[in-house]
This record gives C-alpha cells, sequence and structure tokens, in this order.
C-alpha cells in the first residue's frame, strides 16, 4: 500500500475524526467497531510539532493496526513510539529545506526540537534507576548511605532518592519531581520505553542531513509498512527486526552512539 501523508492528513481534517476538548494531552487510538482511527487534542496540545508527533501514530493505526482488515498485528510500545518521533524529525528536516524561515529560526526550531527529543532519554533513565530501586528494595548510587541507612526504601525518601539519581544523571535542573507522574505508578517500564525509541530513532535527522531526506523518509516508512514479500503479510516481528529491515541500528548497538556522536559533534 503506498501512503501519501498529505491525503491521510487532510482526510483526518475533513472526516470529523480529529477531536478537541478540555483534557490536557493528546493521543491517538482507534474505535475498531466502526474501524475508525481517531486524534485528540487538548487546549495547548495543537503545536504543530505535537500534530505531527500524534500523525505518526495515526499513520500506523491506519496502516498497521489491522482496524480494516481484522489482522492482529503486534508491536511494540518502543516501535510505536518511534512512529512518532521520528515523525518529528523528518518533520524537522522538511523545514530547513522547504520553509521561508530565517536561519536564526531555524536554529532555534532544530534546537528545541533536538533538546525535546533528547529530554526524553535522560528522562526515562532516571526513572528506570528511580523504578528499579523501588521494586528491588536496594540503592547504591548518589546518596545511598543517606537513602540505604536503614538497610530500606521507605516511601517518605521517594522524592530524595530521585533527587538523588537525577544529581547522579547531571539533570537535577531538569527533572526535579517526574516521579510524581502518574504513569510511573500506574505503568512501570513507561518511560524508558520513551527513551528506547528517541535513541533508535535520532538517528533518521543523522541519515536525512548526510544521505538526504529521501533516505531518512524511506527508512522512516519502513517501520510500520513492512509486509513479507512472499505471503503478503505483515509479520509480528521484533523491534530489532524492523530496525534491521529499516536500515537503523538499535539503541543496543554501540555504533548508533559512536556515529550520532560523531555528527553532533561536527554540528
Amino acid at each position: 500500500k503506498n501512503i501519501t501523508f498529505s491525503d491521510e492528513f487532510n482526510k483526518l481534517m475533513a472526516d470529523g475524526n480529529m477531536f478537541r476538548g478540555d483534557y490536557e494531552g493528546a493521543f491517538v487510538t482507534s474505535i475498531y467497531s466502526a474501524k475508525l482511527p481517531i486524534a485528540y487534542f487538548g487546549k495547548g496540545y495543537d503545536n504543530c510539532f505535537t500534530v505531527v508527533h500524534e500523525f505518526g501514530h495515526y499513520m500506523n493505526e491506519v496502516y498497521s493496526a489491522g482496524i480494516y482488515d481484522d489482522t492482529d498485528y503486534s508491536q511494540s510500545y518502543d516501535l510505536l513510539e518511534m512512529h512518532s518521533q521520528g515523525n518529528e524529525l523528518l518533520y524537522l528536516c522538511y523545514l530547513k529545506e522547504n520553509s521561508n524561515f530565517s536561519e536564526v529560526a531555524i536554529d532555534l526550531i532544530e534546537t528545541y526540537t533536538l533538546v525535546n527529543m533528547l529530554y526524553p532519554v535522560l528522562a526515562g533513565m532516571t526513572i528506570d534507576t528511580f523504578e528499579q530501586a523501588i521494586y528491588l528494595g536496594t540503592y547504591d548510587g548518589l546518596g545511598a548511605d543517606v537513602i540505604m541507612a536503614d538497610g530500606k526504601i521507605t516511601s517518605d525518601e521517594y522524592h530524595a532518592l530521585y533527587e538523588y539519581i537525577c544529581q547522579d544523571f547531571g539533570g537535577a535542573d531538569l527533572l526535579s519531581g517526574y516521579w510524581e507522574y502518574g504513569m510511573t505508578i500506574t505503568s512501570a517500564c513507561y518511560y524508558i520505553s520513551y527513551s528506547v525509541s528517541a535513541l533508535s530513532v535520532v538517528q533518521l535527522y543523522d541519515v536525512a542531513n548526510t544521505q538526504g531526506f529521501d533516505a531518512a523518509k524511506d527508512a522512516y516508512l519502513k517501520l510500520f509498512t513492512y509486509v513479507d514479500e512472499l505471503t503478503e503479510e505483515k509479520p509480528n516481528m521484533t523491534m530489532e527486526e524492523t530496525l534491521q529491515y529499516a536500515g537503523m541500528l538499535s539503541f543496543m548497538n554501540e555504533e548508533l552512539y559512536i556515529s550520532m556522536n560523531e555528527y553532533f559533534l561536527e554540528k
């Protein structure tokens, strides 16, 4: 199936399946009984990059969620988040090549977008360290002599524990209090998923700037449009297999960090 993003975006706007309301946040889901993917944007969440982010999820619902052909196509949360984060990076590359913004404005947008992409990497890692400490009841990082003085971590020490972890990661000013967000309580490992996806997908920006926008777009589309050429079915591939098919490196591959470090050092 060929995908034309502009056509699908126009459908999203025209068909009445883009909702707005007072609830804070933005998300995409599907009404499976009606075979209808929908996008929601709360107040303040309808800025261009948030719309682009959610549209990445929306396109996956259109193509891979199985709402039209009733297939059960399982995808990891890490891969699902690559669809949205990757779309943001492609949009940034598109703006740099096709907008009439001044060079100063483009530099500001680029810096904001890349910092915003690396923020969940740091946040996810600190939350993951926090969750492991709580669930395992052990901690040996910064301030361990204080937190573990009585041999256990009590609930009244949670905030102090997270503050120490943030200091250890060098993000004390940026991430203070992040553990209090609801997902930490209701969905363990939720935030580390954002780290995994962001680390893997940020290479699209490297590809776009070194090999060209079309190469990055081709890799991005392969993250959710893979169909087995022999069976013509969408297989339940692991994230590693999907990345390999797209010609991208996994967050577990050291070469990813080496190549990205080289690219940004040159910048």
